[in-house]
């Protein structure tokens, strides 16, 4: 009995702090966007909450690859430049949004050497942002990609997590 009546305490407690409503999803605020990079990769950016439980969010980031003869791994890299349109679905401490948007890429080195130089896709998808404090997020998106020129290919998922810090 003591062992349900602590799991229920518990499980109340995580539900507080998940349903809370201190958030900054409110029109004019302003949040800076650091990437938590899980590779050789990072970007930076913005999100302008245009309206209450709506962002507009710019993304610049930056990828590179050493060589490494002995991985059979090729020198290269790249940079992408993103605008998005962010619509959350909640205004609540855990705030699921919907994303969709542009992305401007650009590759070099020998290891794109035989692929697109530069490439446009067009990407849409979902996240979800923790406030764990009213000025300071982690969460984390999986968006679906598609390139879309210099020609329409099938599209590739893509997941990130990051942190955010309003102003």
């Amino acid at each position: 009995m003591q062992k349900r009546v602590f799991l229920v305490i518990i499980f109340t407690m995580i539900a507080s702090f998940a349903f809370a409503q201190e958030n900054s999803l409110k029109a004019n605020k302003f949040g800076l966007d650091f990437t938590i990079p899980s590779s050789m990769s990072a970007s930076v950016g913005g999100r302008l909450h245009v309206e209450d439980l709506m962002a507009l969010q710019f993304e610049f980031g930056f990828g590179y690859q050493v060589e490494d003869k002995d991985d059979n791994q090729v020198e290269g890299g790249g940079f992408k430049l993103g605008i998005f349109i962010d619509k959350y679905l909640l205004d609540r401490r855990a705030a699921p949004y919907i994303k969709g948007g542009f992305i401007f890429a650009k590759n070099f080195g020998d290891l794109n050497k035989n692929n697109d130089d530069a490439y446009v896709t067009i990407a849409g998808g979902l996240g979800v942002s923790y406030f764990v404090t009213k000025e300071f997020a982690i969460g984390g998106e999986a968006l679906f990609v598609i390139p879309a020129a210099p020609a329409l290919k099938f599209g590739t998922t893509t997941t990130q997590l990051f942190a955010t810090f309003y102003f």
